[in-house]
């Protein structure tokens, strides 16, 4: 992508695709065109792949040590590089938590603490959806020392 931004007649061809392991020395692929174009995207496009590369190397890693359990990626991403980052951690192995603040409702502490307790917080997200017409999932994240415990008692009895 970065080599047809910067000369869309620059031709890429990989020998590898994503998720194949590589080591040092291996040639995954070749780059044709003009010099001077090539060596202005080159930087880029090798910093792009230090970095996804490096968090798929890492989701792998926890992604076979968690089996079968799975990695899901936080969302919290350096500027401008959530879409690559989620990315990489699909590659490596992981899944993707969600992709922003509309795909998902997300109880914290802190609208628990608001509410009056999980039970009134689900009941709030529950009418909100009906009222709006909404399918969506929603997720509570608490503190488990804290909240689990009153958690739990929804579903039991």
């Amino acid at each position: 992508m970065v080599f047809s931004e910067v000369d869309p007649t620059l031709k890429v061809q990989w020998s590898r695709k994503n998720g194949d392991n590589v080591q040092k020395g291996l040639q995954f692929g070749k780059v044709h065109g003009r010099v001077h174009n090539i060596v202005v995207a080159e930087r880029l496009v090798l910093n792009f792949m230090q970095r996804m590369s490096g968090i798929a190397t890492l989701t792998k890693a926890m992604a076979n040590a968690a089996s079968p359990a799975y990695i899901l990626e936080t969302g919290k991403t350096a500027p401008g590089f959530c879409l690559v980052d989620k990315r990489a951690v699909l590659i490596g192995g992981g899944q993707n938590h969600r992709m922003g603040l509309f795909d998902m409702f997300m109880i914290k502490d802190n609208h628990i603490s608001i509410a009056g307790g999980v039970k009134n917080a689900l009941r709030s997200v529950d009418l909100y959806l009906e009222e709006n017409n909404l399918h969506m999932g929603v997720e509570v994240v608490f503190s488990i020392f804290k909240v689990f415990p009153r958690f739990l008692l929804l579903f039991v009895a």
